[in-house]
């Protein structure tokens, strides 16, 4: 089983050579240093506090897109360090940024390229952050070797492009985790923070069975309306997906509980924003008997 954030909770840049406020970036998350020598880092944090407690993490891979690389053939290694404190969307500035912990957590090497991912395993952190009394207060990324040109432009949390915003899998070493419901043995698997748009999106494709009992429990966690439907299909990869019933729509702070009418071998939601232009987070859980 594994646990996909699209994007964190919160995420910015600052610099070194600018001692006023630095707005939120639009759209990008800067790190290294530009050819005027001005040095940027970026700071992000994701929201974990929904992680199930009895959940055994396997691994955890950090992963953000390149936009741009600035200077495509140095040699780059960006590392992750655990914040101390924590930050603002808008109120950076570098003589006050947040403290980090100098030992390393992870790193990264860049080649010469464009439009792609990097990723960092932060198994570790992740593990340090769900210990009885630690505080996620987020992660930094900065350059290694600060001195020398090598300005990168990451994809940020406000990327128009829904994958290439930075994202956080997780993945447990139980392939399901036990749940009880009026004492009958449930599993559940989760999608958390899945952000609508225009146009309806689905949720992971579930297996189903005539002979088992599955639904699907959804929480709006964001300030917008959204519509929902349970959707199925057979195991053939060419097989359509139905509509099973009518689209419900679920409002900001509310949850919903969908049946699977079990007319075929697999199943699914799809979701939109019921106002166009107005997104909104979903929770999304799948409940099955084994």
């Amino acid at each position: 089983m594994s646990i996909f954030f699209p994007a964190p909770r919160r995420d910015n840049f600052f610099s070194s050579n600018n001692s006023a406020k630095i707005p939120e970036a639009p759209d990008a998350l800067l790190v290294g240093t530009s050819g005027s020598k001005t040095t940027f880092r970026s700071v992000l944090k994701f929201d974990l506090k929904t992680i199930p407690k009895r959940c055994t993490i396997s691994s955890a891979e950090l992963r953000l897109y390149i936009k741009h690389n600035e200077y495509p053939y140095a040699t780059k290694i960006i590392d992750v360090y655990r914040l101390l404190n924590s930050f603002s969307h808008t109120k950076i500035i570098w003589s006050k940024a947040p403290q980090y912990v100098p030992e390393l957590e992870s790193s990264a090497q860049v080649g010469p390229v464009d439009d792609t991912c990097v990723s960092w395993d932060i198994t570790e952190l992740v593990h340090y952050w769900r210990a009885k009394g630690s505080k996620n207060r987020g992660i930094m990324l900065k350059v290694r070797d600060e001195t020398q040109c090598s300005l990168l432009a990451f994809a940020s949390r406000k990327s128009p492009a829904l994958m290439h915003r930075p994202s956080l899998t997780l993945t447990f070493a139980d392939t399901r985790t036990p749940y009880s419901v009026a004492a009958r043995p449930f599993y559940y698997h989760v999608e958390y923070a899945l952000v609508t748009q225009n146009d309806l999106q689905p949720s992971l494709t579930r297996q189903c069975s005539p002979q088992s009992i599955s639904a699907f429990w959804i929480q709006n966690k964001g300030s917008n309306p959204a519509t929902v439907v349970v959707q199925s299909s057979l195991a053939l990869a060419e097989s359509p997906w139905f509509d099973e019933g009518n689209y419900t729509v679920i409002h900001p702070g509310e949850h919903l509980a969908l049946a699977t009418k079990q007319v075929g071998d697999r199943t699914r939601v799809a979701y939109k924003s019921a106002n166009p232009g107005n997104s909104t987070l979903l929770d999304i859980w799948f409940l099955s008997e084994p």
